[in-house]
């Protein structure tokens, strides 16, 4: 008997007549094609990206008011709404805080994921991330420095330590 024959495996002899190694056409060209696609929604996406966020903004928004917690009072309510807006007014005018937006994807983010079961200090973190972004939020001052000299004189509080 003899034995079959083994291929070695640098051996020189295809497995099969007509096989050969890469990529047949079809999966060329649909590969070609998925990259093609990929490219124009790239595009798109970067020349749509502030209506795309705009109308994000607006669909979350919606939801948001819809879950806001009880105690969250009409005032607080108020301040979420004229938020978003300013923050809708100012992408639209290109105007938008690029330093606040970090913060204020955060809290979208972080709030997003638990719209339905907001707490009312989420809420108002989402409040000043709004107003931030939107160059509503007045800086915080720094204290003047005093004027007058402290004086040795007693004055009512140390002479009732005394």
């Amino acid at each position: 008997m003899s034995q079959p024959s083994t291929l070695e495996p640098f051996d020189d002899q295809p497995l099969s007549p007509g096989a050969g190694g890469g990529c047949g056409k079809p999966v060329l060209i649909g590969c070609g094609v998925l990259v093609l696609a990929a490219l124009i929604a790239l595009v798109v996406l970067v020349v749509k990206a502030e209506s795309l966020l705009e109308w994000s903004l607006s669909q979350y928004q919606e939801a948001l008011v819809a879950n806001l917690p009880e105690d969250v009072t009409p005032a607080e309510r108020e301040r979420l709404e004229i938020g978003f807006e300013a923050v809708l007014g100012s992408l639209r005018r290109g105007e938008l805080d690029p330093k606040a937006l970090p913060e204020l994807q955060r809290v979208l983010i972080r709030t997003s994921a638990r719209v339905e079961r907001l707490e009312r200090r989420d809420v108002l973190e989402l409040i000043v991330a709004l107003e931030k972004a939107a160059g509503l939020a007045a800086p915080v001052a720094e204290p003047a420095p005093s004027t007058t000299e402290p004086s040795d004189e007693p004055t009512a509080q140390n002479t009732a330590a005394a």
